[in-house]
């Protein structure tokens, strides 16, 4: 059914990734964005555009990227692409439960986020520390 304009409102939130990036003390305008969150079901997964294994060619280009995360590629499988790449001076964020009990803000090299488990939700910032 179709409503006339005036027939409601729409109330806007904040993204998590706007969220990730206050909470880092991060401007965000000049991040890639990007998802590998394909759904909580291994049988119904969406085709995704990106692989963790693209980061490290992004990586060339942008100094910051966003990435929302699901179960299968989580913060550790990230880090342990970067870390198996050699990626230089990488750091990440971990950005757990946002806006929930239990928010968690995590920062390290990818050999340090490479064997922790984190809560889902989360999202990963990477920032690109060259020179």
């Amino acid at each position: 059914k179709e409503f006339e304009k005036d027939a409601f409102e729409i109330l806007p939130d904040l993204s998590s990734i706007q969220v990730a990036f206050s909470k880092i003390k991060e401007p965000w305008g000049d991040a890639f964005l990007m998802s590998l969150h394909g759904g909580p079901d291994p049988k119904k997964r969406r085709e995704l555009k990106y692989e963790a294994g693209d980061i490290l060619k992004l990586l060339d280009v942008h100094d910051k990227i966003a990435v929302l995360t699901d179960r299968f590629n989580n913060p550790s499988k990230i880090a342990q692409t970067l870390l198996q790449a050699s990626a230089g001076d990488i750091r990440i964020y971990v950005c757990e439960l946002l806006g929930y009990p239990g928010e968690k803000i995590t920062e390290g090299s990818p050999e340090e986020i490479s064997s922790d488990a984190f809560s889902y939700p989360n999202v990963v910032i990477i920032l690109n520390k060259r020179g």
